[in-house]
């Protein structure tokens, strides 16, 4: 059995989405004419972008040749996750993987953040990302007969969609010291490779510190928490809330300042 990878194969920090227009941004892999050196099975894909991005598709070429991998006609931001191919897929030597990005932002898209201002890539939740990973092996003949709905739906951890269990995507979360006066430990345990963002937030709704927002694989995750603001401002002492979204399942709690 070979073993599995996780990568970000396809990554784009070089794009502008101007005030009240819109932008298609592509990006290949690997970045040369040869393309792949050997073939490629595909387990499963995490593509990502945030609420200016409208679309997302992925496909493997070769000349005139075509694999379909991802199509999201319409992306919803609040919704990402990991895609899982239901057969594995082969990707031969000599292809390239591609991503094109569709970015509006104008009025026709109310989740861009703001459209009379123009959108940069970044990792804010108000910037923009081309980001998409995928889970991946190498090739070994008759890969592509694998048949990954079948195996998923005769394990315990997944339901019989092949989906995984919502409340099983992350757990054992904890939170110390809490009450503190200075550092905060937020830590949890992952079971699969998903997109996470951790946030504090006061008891308005008002985001007040963004940790992290990025594809985590599975395991025992950490951040830290300096008890400060987007800004760099130390918070007055009182009662916060932290939030853990991995993928649809969102953690959240109290935390205490003094």
């Amino acid at each position: 059995m070979c073993e599995m990878f996780f990568n970000t194969v396809l990554q784009n920090w070089n794009f502008f989405i101007p005030a009240n227009d819109s932008a298609t941004v592509y990006q290949k892999y690997p970045n040369n004419a040869q393309g792949l050196p050997i073939a490629f099975s595909l387990y499963g894909s995490f593509p990502h972008s945030h609420k200016t991005c409208t679309a997302i598709t992925n496909y493997a070429y070769n000349n005139s040749d075509t694999i379909p991998l991802i199509r999201i006609n319409k992306w919803d931001f609040h919704w990402q996750g990991q895609y899982t191919f239901k057969n594995l897929v082969k990707v031969p030597a000599n292809y390239h993987v591609m991503a094109v990005h569709k970015y509006d932002n104008t009025l026709n898209n109310p989740e861009t953040p703001d459209h009379n201002i123009p959108v940069l890539p970044g990792t804010n939740t108000y910037d923009e990302m081309l980001f998409d990973s995928y889970l991946f092996t190498y090739y070994l003949p008759g890969d592509e007969l694998v048949n990954i709905d079948s195996i998923l739906q005769n394990d315990p951890l997944f339901y019989p969609t092949g989906i995984l269990n919502t409340d099983q995507i992350i757990n054992r979360v904890q939170v110390y010291p809490n009450p503190s006066d200075d550092l905060v430990n937020l830590e949890y345990y992952l079971n699969t490779a998903q997109f996470v963002s951790v946030d504090i937030y006061n008891q308005l709704g008002q985001n007040l510190r963004h940790i992290s927002h990025k594809i985590e694989t599975p395991g025992k995750r950490a951040h830290v928490w300096d008890g400060k603001d987007n800004e760099g401002n130390k918070v007055a002492p009182g009662i916060y809330i932290y939030k853990i979204q991995a993928g649809q399942k969102v953690m959240t709690g109290k935390i205490i300042i003094k």
